[in-house]
């Protein structure tokens, strides 16, 4: 650090003369000056948020204890029923982190929470070796009832569309699986996923044909059309 005693000025450089006045610089003590020019940075501390935590030890420990229970009373007849337990709480922290506290767009922790509630179903399904009624029933109009509300936020609130167009998107791709799940014969019952499927359809042309230019040129942009 140097000083100009003329301009009375501190200069952080290495040339030999003022800037200003090109008068000869001097060097300056650093133990001289009050301040530094700047701050030092600190790393803000993130906070882990003290509900969610006790909400981790809560579901970890109902977690272990019905694992121990059900190791110790097993049974054929009863199975593995721990599992439903785990898959449970596995959700649950879902729901606190990215739905109750998290800050997110109410797009985000629809689809999330959509995601979420489809896996939990078809783990249960695939636990319990039912007849696949998850991804024959809940999976599709889980994704129609989280396109519906994306769609009726972006039409009706005055928000940043490029943060909801995304989720909107993937929503619609999910109400899709089902019926691709039906062209291979995964699927028996038809008219969930053809509902699903037609429903994603009609929002995807409802979203070209009536959302304004700020929609529609957000929807060139992100697809190239």
């Amino acid at each position: 650090m140097k000083q100009c005693p003329k301009c009375e000025v501190n200069i952080n450089t290495n040339r030999k003369t003022c800037p200003l006045c090109y008068e000869k610089l001097t060097d300056l003590d650093k133990e001289k000056l009050e301040h530094s020019i700047y701050p030092e940075y600190r790393q803000p501390k993130k906070k882990t948020n003290f509900f969610f935590r006790s909400a981790i030890f809560l579901a970890i420990a109902a977690m272990i204890i019905t694992a121990l229970v059900n190791i110790v009373t097993y049974n054929e007849e009863g199975g593995w029923w721990s599992f439903y337990v785990l898959v449970s709480m596995a959700y649950f922290l879902v729901l606190i982190k990215y739905s109750i506290i998290s800050r997110g767009n109410p797009a985000k922790k629809i689809v999330i929470q959509m995601i979420a509630l489809s896996i939990l179903v078809v783990v249960v399904d695939f636990i319990a070796r039912s007849t696949g009624w998850s991804y024959t029933y809940v999976v599709p109009f889980l994704s129609l009832a989280s396109s519906a509300t994306i769609g009726i936020i972006l039409l009706t609130k005055s928000i940043r569309y490029s943060d909801y167009i995304l989720y909107l998107f993937s929503s619609l791709l999910i109400g899709l699986i089902p019926f691709i799940l039906w062209i291979f014969k995964l699927v028996k019952v038809l008219w969930p996923s053809l509902t699903a499927a037609c429903f994603s359809l009609v929002v995807f042309l409802a979203m070209l044909v009536f959302a304004d230019r700020e929609i529609r040129d957000e929807l060139r942009k992100r697809f190239h059309i």
